[in-house]
Order: C-alpha cells, then structure tokens, then sequence
C-alpha cells in the first residue's frame, strides 16, 4: 500500500487576502434612486444598531422591499459596493456577499 504524501506547505504570500475585482467598466450596477438609497441607508442603520434592531429594522426593511419593488430593484449594493442587499422570494432582505462577476 502506497503511503501519502503530505501536502505542500503554502507560501505566506498565497495565505494573504486578495482584493476586490471591480466591476468592468460599463458594467457597474446603476444608481438606485435617491428614495431608494435614503431607505437603504436607513434600512442598513437599524439593522447595525443592537438595541432597536427588531421593531425599528422591520418596519425600515418593509419601506424598503416596498420602494425596491416600485423601482423595479431587486438587489442595491451595500458597504460601499463590497455586498449586495436582496430581495428574496419570501420578500425578506437577505445580504450576499458580491462575487467576482464574470460576462
């Protein structure tokens, strides 16, 4: 019986953290309007604050789905571009972390 063999050790240059890929250029998501943002902003504002988290946050996130829904939004960017905020098919917000989009 063959032994195995142990793996590599990695480098401590392939340990470290890569940055970001922007977006391409002519590819970036547009502008939500400025109602949409302003409930974004707030939306995401309650959901940080601990203390009124629960009553505060749903009734900001319901303005929110609300306003999204009437822009035709289903997904806005959140923490200058690095998540997106959801809308999922239970119409809760759900954050994704941004992937490496590809064409």
């Amino acid at each position: 019986m063959a032994k195995r063999s142990a793996k590599p050790k990695r480098s401590p240059r392939s340990q470290e953290p890569q940055d970001k890929q922007s977006f391409i250029p002519g590819t970036e998501p547009a502008e939500p309007p400025k109602a949409v943002a302003k409930l974004r902003d707030e939306y995401m504002e309650a959901k940080r604050n601990k203390n009124d988290w629960s009553a505060d946050e749903k009734a900001k996130g319901e303005q929110l789905i609300e306003a999204m829904r009437e822009a035709g939004i289903d997904r806005i960017l959140i923490d200058d571009g690095q998540k997106w905020l959801v809308i999922d098919e239970k119409a809760r917000l759900k954050t994704e972390t941004r992937k490496d989009e590809e064409e």
